[in-house]
C-alpha cells in the first residue's frame, strides 16, 4: 500500500496514491541540475501486475520531495517530460537523495537505498554490454534499409551472442544475490521464456526476501501455470462470456480437437498470426476441430471489430479485463498470441503453434483435409 505526496518550497501540494500509510516510510528529495520550477515529472508506481502513473510539478530551484511507503522495495520510473530523460530508482522506506546533472544521467548519484546500490552494481555489469547491443542495432537497421542481407545475418549473429553475454551476466548477478528483490525482478524481466525446469531451479535458489516478493509471487505463480499446462494435462477449465454476453464453457467443446487462443486486438503479432489460424480453421472445422478464442482486450468495441476484420468465425470470448484476464493468469500466459491445442479428452497436446503448424498437427491427427 503506497501513499503518495509532493512537497515543495512554495507550498504543500498532496497527490493521493493508493492509500494512506502509517508509520515509517520513505522520503526521496530530488535536486538535480538541469530541472526547474514549474517541471512537470512523471511518477511511474509498480502496483500489481500493471502500474500507475502519478504527475507532480517541481517546486522553486527544481526541488521536489516524494513520501510515502512500499510494502517492499519498489522500482519507481521517474520521468522528467521537459529534459525528455527518465531513469530507475528503487525506493524503500528510508530517506533517498538525487543529486546530479539531468544532462549526464551516468553521473546522477543516488544514495540512502542499499537496494539501488545493489540494482546500480547490476545496471554497471551489463552497461557495456547493452551499448554494444544498441549500436548494434543501429548497424542492423541500416543494413536492411539498404539491402545487404549478408551483413544483416552476421550483424544478427553478433546480436545473438552479445545477449547470451548479456544473460549469462545477469544470472550470474541472481547467483550471487539470491535473497534480493532485485533477483526476482530480474528473473522475471529475462528468464520468463526459459523451461519449467530452469525457472523452478531460478526460484529454489532464492532466499526468502526474494519469494516474498511480489515478483518472486509471479515467479512461483508461472511455475505452478506450466505444471497446469504441461503436455499430457487436461486443460484447466475456462467460463467466460461471448460477445453476446453468454458464458461459454471450454469443457463444452469435448469429443473436438480444441485450440485455445489466447490473443487481443490490439497484438499486432496476433493479428499477422490470425490468416494462419483461419486456414487450418477452414480446413479442419468440418472434421471435429473447433477453436475457443480468449481474448485479452478491454474495449469490447475494439475486440469486436477485430473478429469482423480478420472474418474469425469460431467461438470468442472474454472477460474484457486485458493483462488481468483470469484464464490468463490460470494458463500462465504472459505473452500473446499464445494457444494449447486439446485433444477430444480435454487434454494439452501441443502448444505455441505458429504458421503452418497447426494444420501440420491436425493431420497427424484428423487426417488431410476434404479437397
Amino acid at each position: 500500500m503506497k501513499k503518495f505526496l509532493l512537497k515543495s518550497i512554495l507550498g504543500l501540494v498532496t497527490i493521493i496514491g493508493l492509500a494512506s500509510c502509517g508509520g515509517g516510510g520513505y522520503e526521496v528529495t530530488i535536486e538535480a541540475k538541469g530541472a526547474k520550477e514549474g517541471d512537470t515529472i512523471l511518477v511511474q508506481l509498480p502496483v500489481a501486475d500493471s502500474a500507475r502513473l502519478d504527475t507532480i510539478i517541481a517546486g522553486a530551484d527544481g526541488k521536489i520531495i516524494l513520501e510515502g511507503s512500499v510494502d517492499e522495495p519498489s522500482r519507481f520510473q521517474i520521468m522528467f517530460l521537459r529534459k525528455n530523460v527518465s531513469f530507475p530508482l528503487f525506493v524503500e522506506n528510508t530517506k533517498i537523495s538525487i543529486t546530479g546533472n539531468l544532462d549526464s544521467l551516468e553521473k546522477l548519484s543516488i544514495t540512502g537505498s542499499a537496494t539501488h546500490d545493489l540494482y546500480h552494481q547490476y545496471q554497471e555489469s551489463v552497461y557495456k554490454i547493452e551499448n554494444q547491443m544498441q549500436e548494434l542495432g543501429m548497424y542492423y537497421q541500416m543494413a536492411q534499409e539498404s539491402g545487404k542481407f549478408d551483413l544483416v545475418d552476421s550483424i544478427a549473429r553478433i546480436g545473438e551472442s552479445l545477449n547470451n553475454q548479456r544473460l549469462n551476466t545477469i544470472k550470474s548477478f541472481i547467483g550471487k544475490n539470491k535473497n534480493s528483490v532485485v533477483s526476482a525482478l530480474l528473473t522475471y524481466e529475462n528468464f520468463m521464456d526459459a523451461t519449467p525446469k530452469e525457472m523452478e531451479s531460478f526460484y529454489a535458489g532464492f532466499g526468502e526476501e526474494a519469494k516474498k516478493s511480489q515478483y518472486g509471487k509471479k515467479i512461483k505463480e508461472m511455475i505452478d501455470a506450466y505444471k497446469r499446462t504441461e503436455i499430457g494435462a487436461v486443460a484447466p477449465e475456462i467460463e467466460l462470456p461471448n460477445i453476446k454476453g453468454e458464458k461459454v464453457k471450454l469443457s463444452s467443446l469435448r469429443g473436438k480437437y480444441v485450440l485455445v487462443d489466447f490473443w487481443a486486438s490490439w497484438c499486432g503479432p496476433c493479428r499477422r498470426e490470425n490468416p494462419n489460424v483461419v486456414l487450418a480453421y477452414s480446413m479442419y472445422h468440418e472434421k471435429n476441430f473447433e477453436i475457443y478464442g480468449v481474448s485479452l482486450d478491454e474495449n469490447k468495441a475494439d475486440w469486436v471489430e477485430a473478429i469482423q476484420q480478420d472474418n474469425l468465425p469460431w467461438i470468442h470470448v472474454s472477460d474484457l479485463k486485458g493483462w488481468r484476464c483470469a484464464p490468463a493468469k490460470v494458463y500462465g500466459v504472459n505473452f500473446i498470441p499464445q494457444n494449447f491445442l486439446l485433444d477430444p479428452k480435454g487434454k494439452i497436446i501441443a502448444k505455441n503453434l505458429r504458421g503452418d503448424e497447426i494444420a501440420k498437427i491436425l493431420e497427424k491427427y484428423l487426417g488431410k483435409p476434404a479437397v
